[in-house]
């Protein structure tokens, strides 16, 4: 989608983009995610930065508890044959398969490791050589039109919101603060009243 001002601007069924970048756990190189985050802020991203030196589970709760289309990950401390492929294990484990995985480590991430963790579930590998061909927006571009794709909102989804919830349970938590953001009023109270704890409802009426 063209903003009119040369730019594109990427929205989904939910709005705008919403990812998580960091670094991966043992890696202060900030520089290049830094760059890349600032770059899909501009495209209209919402994006939520966790900074350098942050943990698999660390990334993969907050892609919960924020609800987001997408991860971006750079990983320049050499553990991303393992790394990556642990954050899709948990996110897939927690029903949050959907959750599209980015990376990118320079030249520390070698060609057939990147064709590995493709197979993996990570959505893409960003590489040197994806630089050189389509520079750093473009990049960034096929990453924001990959989230575009991601329906936060879907039936699938929004049908798991049919019983009693906690706080505790914050995917369906950060689920329902998504619709109340972007559903029609009398849809996002019908969730909202099959979520509602039962016991705790009555003690306030």
């Amino acid at each position: 989608m063209d903003r009119g001002d040369g730019e594109r601007k990427f929205v989904t069924s939910t709005g705008p983009v919403r990812i998580i970048t960091t670094a991966s756990l043992f890696d202060g190189h900030d520089a290049a995610i830094n760059v890349f985050r600032r770059l899909m802020h501009e495209l209209g991203a919402e994006v939520i930065h966790m900074g350098h030196d942050r943990s698999a589970a660390d990334i993969a709760n907050s892609a919960i508890q924020e609800d987001a289309h997408a991860i971006a990950i750079t990983s320049y401390q050499g553990g991303h044959d393992l790394y990556f492929p642990y954050v899709r294990e948990l996110l897939d484990e927690a029903g949050y398969n959907h959750v599209k995985i980015f990376g990118g480590g320079g030249g520390t991430i070698l060609p057939h490791e990147v064709e590995k963790l493709h197979t993996q579930g990570i959505t893409k590998i960003y590489t040197p050589e994806d630089g050189r061909k389509q520079g750093l927006m473009g990049m960034v571009e096929h990453l924001m039109g990959e989230c575009a794709q991601v329906d936060l909102v879907k039936k699938s989804r929004v049908s798991k919101l049919k019983s009693s919830t906690t706080p505790e349970e914050r995917g369906k938590v950060s689920l329902l603060l998504t619709l109340a953001e972007t559903a029609e009023e009398d849809e996002f109270r019908k969730y909202l009243e099959k979520c509602r704890s039962r016991e705790h409802h009555k003690k306030f009426q």
